[in-house]
């Protein structure tokens, strides 16, 4: 069982309330003590942040409240914690108290050092630091963060299909300067039986965007994506783009990263394809083609005024987020008709530490696509998603 932070005046106090509870009904003492509005709580500190401090009662590891910062009075610890700041040195020692909004680090109250909440990029155990790679690398990369979202499907009968894919992102989120590194690669094949095996999936894409803050909402972004589908007959589609983004909203909670964003920027699309099969018969005929003619491979390229929509949301359930992007990418000689509009939307469930159930979607509608194909492309998966 586990309580998670709670939001709002009225859920932080509950937050306190049920802490205070909980510790009082057990009566067992431990070394860690948190004291919020004269009430003592004994547990055990097992998480630190800029916003909250998750305590670990004497019910068991899975019996755990989390307290806002704001609510805490007093607080001491007996195991030492390293705190990563977002600019200067790590600050390490035991946490001896909390005042005007930033924690006091040290081995004594007299040579303690202020961290401020608002200065807390992440705070590690000490002794995790011992034990584990991981958190070692968490804490060195501690502006960074990473998944892989791994989709395997099969099934056998009348039909068979299989169908994998494999996504990476790799993220540097502080402020003023972020970066944002995507790569993924879907493949698929079905065969009916007393038919040849047909391919349903066989894309590859990457991508790499650049953020700068020039004010608390507005930003410059670039980016440049390449993608590969042959599918659809795409040899290859790069696109370079640069512009501004404007924050429309975003959430006052703090440390909390919700936002919905709208970009407009300049773009140049260059789409190469495959030749196919197709026309009247010739003579003699190609041998690549039977009696039909072969048409060469031809490419397509415009300049464009980049549309976009960003966001992210944390969903009132389970810690769940949704995430996405919407691109409008006309032509400026012919945006009627030569245009693509892209979309690419996630929705991810923790289920245990750093691992999460991840559904996610990504349709190209392209306005001029390769002959023979259709002008949606459309590729959904589910699968596991593993966080750094």
């Amino acid at each position: 069982m586990m309580w998670g932070s709670m939001r709002g005046p009225a859920g932080r106090a509950a937050a306190s309330v049920l802490a205070v509870s909980l510790a009082a009904a057990t009566g067992i003492a431990r070394a860690d003590e948190v004291v919020v509005g004269g009430d003592t709580i004994h547990g055990k500190v097992v998480g630190v942040s800029g916003s909250k401090v998750d305590v670990e009662l004497p019910y068991g590891k899975d019996v755990k409240v989390s307290i806002p910062v704001e609510n805490i009075t007093s607080l001491t610890t007996d195991e030492e914690f390293v705190f990563g700041a977002t600019d200067g040195p790590e600050t390490r020692g035991r946490i001896l108290g909390i005042r005007d909004g930033a924690f006091l680090v040290g081995e004594s109250a007299t040579s303690a050092a202020a961290v401020p909440t608002g200065d807390i990029a992440l705070v590690t155990s000490q002794k995790l630091l011992e034990e584990s790679t991981l958190a070692r690398v968490k804490n060195a990369l501690r502006f960074w963060d990473a998944n892989l979202d791994v989709g395997v499907g099969y099934s056998q009968g009348t039909v068979d299909s299989t169908t994998f894919s494999l996504v990476g992102q790799a993220r540097r989120s502080k402020g003023p300067f972020r970066l944002l590194f995507d790569v993924g690669w879907w493949y698929g094949t079905q065969k009916k039986l007393g038919e040849t095996q047909t391919t349903l999936a066989d894309r590859v894409f990457g991508s790499m965007r650049a953020e700068y803050d020039l004010t608390p909402r507005l930003y410059a972004y670039g980016n440049g994506s390449v993608e590969y589908n042959g599918v659809q007959r795409l040899s290859i589609r790069g696109i370079p783009e640069a512009g501004l983004g404007y924050k429309i909203w975003k959430s006052s909670e703090k440390d909390s990263k919700d936002f919905l964003a709208g970009t407009l920027g300049a773009a140049w699309v260059y789409e190469s394809y495959f030749g196919y099969c197709g026309g009247d018969a010739i003579d003699p005929p190609d041998p690549r083609c039977g009696s039909g003619a072969f048409s060469a491979p031809f490419h397509n390229d415009y300049f464009s005024v980049a549309f976009g929509l960003e966001w992210f949301y944390t969903l009132p359930y389970a810690g769940a987020t949704l995430d996405g992007r919407l691109q409008y990418l006309p032509s400026v000689s012919d945006f009627t008709h030569d245009y693509l509009l892209k979309t690419d939307l996630g929705i991810s469930v923790p289920v245990w530490k750093q691992v999460a159930l991840r559904f996610s979607l990504s349709d190209v509608y392209d306005g001029t696509p390769a002959p023979g194909t259709t002008y949606n492309y459309l590729i959904t998966n589910f699968g596991v998603s593993l966080f750094l």
